[in-house]
């Protein structure tokens, strides 16, 4: 990660909000699936409330657009939800990448980091930091992580709930279906809805795993989260005690290997990419699948889907 701004920016797709509606349900039970969510609280439907792909996806709008519009029309029977569910249920997508952003953190009821009043960046007064993006940089953790570990102890994971747009994610992995995660997500919501480590590539990190930054020592998650959990401002490592960090991307750390190794690969293999939660206007995901990008050939098969909030947003 190399600049301040662009961590900052990659938040700001908080307006792409993957919020369930009627429009996602039919889709989801096109295609049908047996993932169960929770009910409400008491009612009698709670034991057994079924969630099928059309529920998983409810809310988003599909966005259309570009100089490629054409092609991609011919490759569905219709240009909706219920044209992507015929092409999955055909047997036509059996290799589905996703892309996800913000915006599903944001339904999940994560704040973005810099909405005025409400975002991250907005409510850090109280760590006494520089400048907002100081919690974030490496170099100023080392010297100082207090305010990290204070805000970790709001963001840790359990403290908030994978949105249907995960659990959509996981009914494409149980179906034998999905390729693919790539998330620019820090809150490890992917996992927690069951998706396979195997499966999802962390652009940004998360809280999956967490390492000394001095001797690199992996310790787990649950090491962080007791000393999180017991008010602590620092996560002492038990080899060298230094100090011990989720494996978030900071500010002066390169992006994990991993993201790298997959990129060169998944996205040519891909037959289907569906974007959730994100404007694709932030590196590294806006270069992925730019117009003058090799990764995804304009004249290929793959049929590229925008699923988000904002009606302007247009693959290139």
């Amino acid at each position: 990660m190399t600049s301040p701004d662009n961590h900052a920016a990659r938040q700001c797709d908080a307006e792409d909000v993957a919020h369930p509606s009627e429009a996602t349900i039919s889709l989801i039970e096109e295609l049908g699936g047996d993932t169960v969510l929770h009910a409400e609280p008491g009612s009698d439907d709670e034991a057994d409330e079924e969630l099928d792909l059309n529920v998983l996806l409810s809310g988003l709008n599909l966005a259309p657009g570009g100089a490629q519009e054409a092609k991609r029309q011919a490759l569905l029977n219709s240009f909706d939800l219920k044209g992507i569910a015929e092409r999955i249920k055909s047997g036509k997508a059996k290799r589905v990448l996703c892309m996800c952003g913000a915006g599903l953190s944001v339904s999940a009821g994560i704040p973005d980091f810099r909405t005025p009043g409400t975002g991250l960046y907005s409510n850090l007064q109280k760590f006494d930091l520089p400048y907002p993006e100081a919690v974030f940089e490496i170099n100023y953790f080392k010297r100082n992580p207090a305010p990290f570990f204070m805000l970790a102890k709001e963001l840790f994971p359990g403290t908030f709930q994978p949105t249907p747009a995960h659990f959509f994610m996981k009914l494409l992995h149980d179906k034998g279906l999905l390729l693919r995660c790539f998330t620019q997500n820090i809150d490890s919501l992917e996992n927690q809805a069951g998706l396979d480590k195997e499966q999802i590539v962390a652009a940004h990190g998360n809280f999956d795993s967490a390492h000394c930054v001095r001797c690199q020592k992996e310790h787990s998650l649950e090491h962080v989260r007791q000393a999180v959990s017991q008010g602590h401002t620092r996560s002492d490592c038990t080899k060298c005690e230094g100090l011990v960090k989720p494996d978030i991307v900071f500010f002066g750390e390169s992006l994990p290997a991993r993201f790298f190794q997959y990129m060169a690969t998944d996205f040519s293999k891909a037959d289907l990419l569906i974007v959730l939660g994100t404007s694709l206007t932030v590196q590294p995901f806006a270069s992925l699948i730019g117009s003058h990008h090799d990764l995804v050939h304009a004249e290929s098969d793959t049929l590229q889907v925008v699923l988000s909030m904002h009606r302007e947003v247009q693959m290139p």
